[in-house]
């Protein structure tokens, strides 16, 4: 808002990252707050610096113990370096093992914790994985490099070859349970 107008308005979300219309004509600004309190497409009058929520939607959000996310290096089964996120439940204790979903999608490969949509706290429903850490799971993403030069049917071949070493890593640092393990994705 401080670039549209020139000013700061005391009471406008500084959260509205998304601005999907302005109308200088009206004065009014509608922005897309998201986040750990669910998500609001709000009104900003600037005349007069009031702000109007028109819906907010997932405000069961605000009720959720968040889990912790970790970045964790390992190496594929061809030795590669890869990347994993973590998600550890709240109230996480170390030497507990837990049971463990890994999301698994094909050629997904993990770079770093900024930027990584899957693990994004904004994903909506089941995709969004901070719930399955919340109910006591740790969650596991880990990278799925596939060589595309293969045929189309051989591609789900390779996908074990970094998500079971990511699951093995895991074990030996005693977080996951290797007989409570799942996929999802």
């Amino acid at each position: 808002l401080d670039a549209l107008t020139g000013e700061t308005w005391g009471n406008a979300p500084a959260s509205m990252s998304d601005l999907p219309d302005v109308d200088l004509r009206h004065g009014l600004v509608l922005g897309l707050d998201a986040g750990r309190a669910g998500t609001a497409l709000r009104a900003v009058d600037l005349a007069g610096a009031t702000v109007r929520d028109l819906l907010t939607v997932n405000t069961h959000l605000r009720a959720v113990a968040w889990g912790e996310k970790r970045l964790i290096d390992y190496k594929g089964a061809n030795g590669e370096a890869l990347k994993a996120v973590v998600i550890l439940p709240p109230g996480y204790r170390p030497g507990h093992r837990y049971p463990t979903p890994a999301w698994i999608y094909g050629g997904y490969q993990v770079r770093s914790l900024d930027g990584n949509f899957v693990t994004d706290d904004d994903m909506p429903g089941f995709y969004n994985l901070q719930l399955y850490a919340a109910k006591g799971y740790v969650v596991l993403v880990p990278s799925m490099p596939i060589d595309r030069g293969r045929t189309p049917r051989e591609d789900y071949r390779q996908i074990p070859g970094g998500v079971m070493p990511a699951i093995d890593k895991l074990v030996d640092m005693g977080i996951v349970d290797p007989d409570r393990l799942g996929t999802f994705g």
